[in-house]
């Protein structure tokens, strides 16, 4: 007798015993888990970081060789996090940690577990830090701002020990811009009237004082310190000039505006201070040149222009100031005729030039937002520079045009990033420059260079191929030796160091080494198969990876390159479609096929962002929809027949850059229907959603109707039912969400039933619509509609914050039965089914905490479900309380918190017989797993069908298959279904009693005919030879 395995909720099943059995499929990432230091502080002979260990957040020390790196917080519990503020003072690194019983307080170390103490708890509220700041060295002590006691942070300072950390005065409060000049500590301060004036203080708190009330109206805000000729200068506002620049000797009197640069209230805007060739240069704008570059003296008739580079009133926006020797400044200026390019300055109108115009024309040739700071060495600056053909490369420059070059094209070929080599950095190391870069033939790994093209090489390819092998973001330099992250691809990423030698680059040590996880994720089946996005070792990035279940899975790829984030993975034309990126294509669409090569279609948005989130399967014109951005007409709804001359814009909605970010597709007589937003005003920002409906041309999309705009972005939950499409609508008169339907035009588009809020999650149980709601009297419960008048149908638990809760997205039928869970008191939950009936509606368990994910396999409803005993773990349930267990333990114990472990199954998925999922175990990490045989086989051919009111003949079929009504009946609509349980065809029959449909495109296999006769539904099996 042959066994025939059966995946749908439309069938009942005869049903036998088989073993089940969870098993990983692949271990796709065979590495350690990643260590990620982070927060290296610079110690002098050492360097402190923390690392989220095993057992929660640890802090470590390191003088650059194994033996000496250490836990040095062992001594202190329940470590949270660690700033990235530090100093050394007296030989020892004073930094911010946070831990659960002091919150973020003073915390030091002399790099040995011993040695790390914390200083002062100086704020004892409960779950409370002070959060130290602005640390700086002031008479042999250390000054810092600190909140004791929530009422505002004040001027605290140390000489190292408890007793001797002390506020220095309780008067003023807010402290920043801490700068010693003179014998005193200069700081802006908010006094009792919360005006922001300049202060100071000798360290006591009868010498601490204001210095000046700058604005008698309001706050003066002084800011951007500098010390130049003995004398403190600053920018402060009043009312009546606005921002200028002001200066101090240290007393009241001597405390004046040096000039008034823009005449009026409106002020010069003072920013970017820098001393250079014996004068103080910053930008203003005096309301004649724009904001441009200015000097001073110290005196208001030595206070002058330097440089009016933006001519006219045209402004230049100044960057990265970088002094470069004794007479010469370097600096970022963005101008109108030639964007963000590389100046110099020696304080002269004629010596402020462009050193060179790196990207000819209006294209910047350097990132005034880039991360990665220039550095000097050798009277050579070296940043990132791209002159518009090799993208962002290495550059130098000695300060002269000619001396201005591209030492390296590391990364020479454009397609990948777009050509950019240098990806982080810089450090100084033994006379050389480190540097992180993309090469043509490595990832992110780590460089070297002595200013020739020579010189730049890589250090080592640590991660060989397109593994990602070094990260700078945070080294540090200590003891002549680079400290940074780094991965070889089989440990993660953990602490590395280098010499610049190959040799000397090695891993420091390996502090985590847990396995790593491939992070599965994006399932979906297509081709009977299961495509995933999944982390691999050999590519360092998320790529598409398929499995039949039975022989051996495969990673999708061609001679082009790996793909790259794959997702909308939807099957058509016998073909799987997907949306991705890789090294040889921007962002487009992709499709492969049973051959496991990958073909691209095309580019929706060149060199940009599509941003396509799903594909829609429009059976009627046999083309996949989807909403897409081209860069020129906003996101907006398009269609492809799966070829590049075949995607195209259907209709632009929100004319130009407006975006109508068409969602929610559903297909109704013959017709997509899709929701809209429409903006109806831009201040105040307003919206409203419209309902459209195409039947594929631009012609024919056609608007329904607007409504009005609900800021969380209901969804609507179409639904089908009595030959009208039900759906969900924000109502700004009501304040509430109300139940519509409409016939496809705007006049049979109308409020169904006001007599409750918030309608949700509708689903038809025999021709009866059951849905969640509230009526404000209650929480959210059951209802149940026939088209015209509605009541509760259950309530399940009394109470506004209680009641029914049904899984959004999983709007199904298991053997005609619907689950949902209820909440009750105490934020527990337990699981329930209904056949539609009261009898028929039965609890199947108690006192769980919440379901992440669920999946139909068969007649088995699989859950990923969390309670105190198990953690979040796989269970199962037949539809039975007996039958409603947990499938098995994959993380069992407890962490270190006593908390339960949790491998939290997710992506659940059937194929075949099995379900496939992802989770989490202590072997392996996040990795594919499969539970084998999910389903319940039949031991026979028979099904028993849920009516017997249609023929469906021949059958087995294999060109055409002709459905028809026993008793005459009309047939509105005919759906065919896969074992899967996914539609693979939908015809409409304009109320035929019978009809032939063409099923020649089917693979073999079994199939589920579903018919709508007189509005109610009928199903029938389908064999396909």
């Amino acid at each position: 007798m042959k066994k025939i395995t059966l995946i749908t909720s439309l069938m009942l099943f005869i049903s036998v015993s088989i073993s089940s059995q969870i098993t990983l499929v692949k271990d796709i990432l065979q590495t350690d888990g990643d260590a990620w230091v982070f927060s290296l502080l610079d110690g002098g002979s050492y360097t402190v970081f923390m690392y989220n260990g095993n057992g929660g957040s640890e802090i470590w020390a390191s003088n650059g060789t194994e033996a000496g790196t250490k836990n040095i917080g062992g001594n202190i519990p329940d470590i949270f996090n660690m700033h990235e503020k530090s100093i050394v003072f007296n030989n020892e690194l004073y930094f911010v940690l946070e831990t659960g019983d002091t919150g973020a307080e003073v915390f030091k170390t002399d790099g040995t577990e011993a040695g790390t103490t914390i200083v002062k708890d100086i704020n004892t509220n409960p779950n409370s830090g002070s959060n130290p700041d602005n640390f700086i060295i002031f008479n042999n002590e250390l000054y810092f701002t600190a909140d004791a006691d929530w009422f505002g942070t004040k001027l605290w300072k140390t000489d190292g020990t408890e007793a001797g950390t002390t506020i220095v005065n309780n008067d003023v409060k807010y402290p920043s811009n801490l700068t010693v000049f003179n014998d005193n500590l200069y700081f802006l301060g908010e006094d009792e009237n919360f005006d922001s004036e300049l202060w100071k203080t000798d360290g006591t708190e009868a010498g601490t004082e204001m210095l000046k009330n700058i604005s008698p109206v309001g706050s003066s805000s002084p800011h951007d310190f500098i010390v130049f000729n003995n004398e403190l200068f600053f920018a402060a506002y009043t009312d009546t000039s606005g921002e200028e620049l002001w200066k101090t000797d240290g007393t009241e009197a001597g405390t004046v505006m040096l000039k008034e640069i823009n005449n009026g209230d409106l002020g010069s805007d003072i920013g970017n201070l820098i001393i250079n060739n014996n004068s103080l240069m910053f930008s203003a704008n005096d309301n004649i040149n724009g904001r441009e570059l200015w000097k001073t003296d110290g005196t208001e008739a030595g206070t002058v222009m330097v440089k009016n580079i933006s001519t006219g009133d045209a402004s230049t926006i100044f960057n990265n100031f970088i002094p470069f020797d004794a007479t010469t400044t370097f600096f970022l200026a963005n101008t109108e005729d030639f964007g963000v390019e590389l100046w110099k300055t020696d304080g002269t109108e004629a010596g402020t030039i462009l050193v060179k115009d790196i990207n000819p024309g209006v294209e910047s040739g350097i990132s005034e937002f880039s991360s990665i700071d220039p550095i000097v060495q050798n009277g050579i600056m070296y940043f990132s520079g791209n002159d518009g053909v090799n993208g962002f490369e290495l550059w130098k420059t000695d300060g002269t045009e000619v001396g201005t070059l591209m030492i390296k094209d590391i990364n020479s070929d454009n397609t990948i990033d777009n050509g950019r080599g240098v990806i982080h950095g810089f450090s100084l190391l033994n006379n050389k420059v480190v540097f992180e870069a993309f090469s043509t033939d490595t990832n992110r790994e780590l460089w070297q260079t002595d200013g020739t093209e020579a010189g730049t090489v890589i250090i080592k390819d640590m991660n060989p191929g397109r593994g990602w092998g070094t990260s700078m973001e945070g080294a540090v330099v200590i003891n002549n030796t680079l400290i940074f992250n780094g991965s070889n691809g089989i440990n993660g990423f953990e602490l590395w160091k280098t010499d610049g030698t190959e040799a000397g680059t090695v891993m420091l040590k390996n502090l985590n080494g847990i396995p790593n996880g491939s992070n599965p994720s994006n399932f979906a089946v297509a081709l009977d198969r299961l495509y995933i996005q999944a982390d691999s070792t050999n590519f360092g990035s998320s790529r598409l990876f398929a499995t039949d279940g039975i022989t051996s899975d495969w990673v999708i790829d061609n001679d082009n390159g790996p793909i790259i984030g794959p997702k909308a993975i939807t099957e058509y034309k016998d073909k799987a479609y997907f949306v991705s990126t890789d090294f040889s294509e921007d962002y487009g669409i992709f499709y492969t096929d049973l051959e496991n090569s990958k073909e691209f279609v095309t580019k929706i948005n060149p060199g940009g962002f599509a941003n396509i989130s799903s594909f829609f399967h429009y059976e009627n014109t046999n083309e996949l929809f989807f909403a897409a951005d081209d860069g020129v007409n906003g996101k907006e709804l398009w269609k492809t027949d799966g070829t590049d001359v075949g995607t195209v814009l259907v209709k632009d909605i929100e004319p130009g850059e407006n975006d109508s970010s068409p969602s929610d597709f559903f297909e109704f007589n013959n017709n997509l229907y899709f929701m809209t937003t429409k903006a109806t005003s831009s201040f105040p920002r307003s919206y409203k959603k419209t309902l459209w409906k195409t039947d594929g041309t631009e012609a024919g999309t056609i608007l329904v109707k607007e409504f009005d705009f609900y800021g969380n972005n209901y969804p609507p939950y179409f639904t089908e039912y009595k030959s009208k499409l039900y759906f969900t609508v924000f109502d700004n008169s009501t304040g509430a969400i109300h139940l519509w339907r409409t016939d496809g035009t705007e006049a049979g588009t109308e409020a169904a039933y006001v007599g409750f809020d918030y309608p949700n999650n509708m689903i038809v149980i025999n021709d009866e619509m059951f849905l969640a709601a509230t009526n404000g009297e209650e929480g959210q419960e059951m209802w149940k509609y026939d088209g015209e008048n509605a009541e509760i149908f259950k309530a399940f638990y009394e109470g506004a914050s209680t009641g029914y809760a049904p899984f959004t997205n999983f709007r199904k039928l298991v053997n005609g039965n619907l689950y949902f869970t209820v909440y009750e008191e105490g934020s527990v939950k337990s699981l329930w089914k209904s056949d539609g009936t009261d009898e028929g509606t039965v609890k199947l368990l108690d006192n769980f905490s919440y379901v992440n994910d669920l999946a139909m396999a068969g007649d088995i409803l699989y859950l990923s479900l969390n309670n105190d005993a198990n953690g979040t773990e796989l269970w199962k349930t037949d539809g039975t309380e007996a039958g409603t267990v947990l499938v098995q333990d994959l993380y069992p114990g407890e962490d270190s918190f006593g908390f339960k472990n949790s491998s939290n199954p997710s992506n659940l998925t059937a194929l075949g017989n099995d379900l496939y999922f992802s989770a989490n175990t202590l072997e392996y990490g996040l990795e594919l797993f499969k539970l084998e045989n999910a389903v319940l086989n039949v031991e026979n051919q028979t099904l028993l069908n849920l009516d017997l009111k249609v023929n469906v003949y021949p059958n087995p079929a294999s060109t055409t298959v002709t459905i028809s009504s026993l008793n005459n009946d009309k047939i509105q609509k005919i759906e065919v279904y896969n074992i899967m349980g996914k539609r693979v065809l939908l015809k409409a029959s304009e109320d035929e009693n019978n009809k032939t449909l063409d099923v020649s495109r089917l693979s073999s296999g079994i199939y589920i005919i579903k018919a709508n006769i007189n509005n109610t539904s009928v199903s029938k099996k389908l064999i396909i030879k």
